[in-house]
C-alpha cells in the first residue's frame, strides 16, 4: 500500500487552500470557498485512509489515491450534493458517475479498488 499524508497534514493543506486568491494558478482559478472546504474536512476526518489532496481550477478539491500498476481513483468534491468519481483500471478500463459526497462512499470506493 502506498504511504499517504495523515489527516493532520491534509487538514493543514486545506487551510492553505483558503489562502489561495483568485487567479491563484495564473489562469484565472476562483478562491476555495470555506463551506467548501469544511466539507472536505468533514469527510476526511471519517476516511479508513488519507488520499492524496489537490485544488482544482474548478475551485473544486481532488481526492486522488493510485497504484505504480497503473490502478487511479479520484473524487472531485465541490459544493453540491454529489461529488464526481473517475476510476481507471488496472486493465485500462475507466468510468466516469456522481455519487452522493460522503466519506462512507469515498471508504466503500477504496475498499472495492485498494483495500479488500
Amino acid at each position: 500500500m502506498k504511504i499517504t499524508p495523515t489527516l493532520e497534514e491534509n487538514l493543514k493543506l486545506l487551510d492553505s487552500f483558503l489562502k489561495l486568491p483568485d487567479n491563484w494558478n495564473g489562469y484565472g482559478a476562483k478562491s476555495f470557498s470555506p463551506v467548501l472546504i469544511q466539507k472536505v474536512k468533514d469527510i476526511i476526518r471519517d476516511l479508513e485512509i488519507q488520499l492524496f489532496i489537490f485544488p482544482t481550477s474548478n475551485s473544486t478539491v481532488q481526492l486522488a489515491y493510485w497504484e505504480d500498476l497503473g490502478c487511479y481513483i479520484e473524487f472531485e468534491i465541490s459544493e453540491s450534493d454529489e461529488m464526481h468519481l473517475y476510476v481507471e483500471n488496472y486493465d485500462g478500463k475507466t468510468a466516469e458517475l456522481d455519487v452522493p459526497c460522503t466519506a462512507d462512499i469515498v471508504n466503500k470506493a477504496m475498499h472495492k479498488y485498494f483495500l479488500d
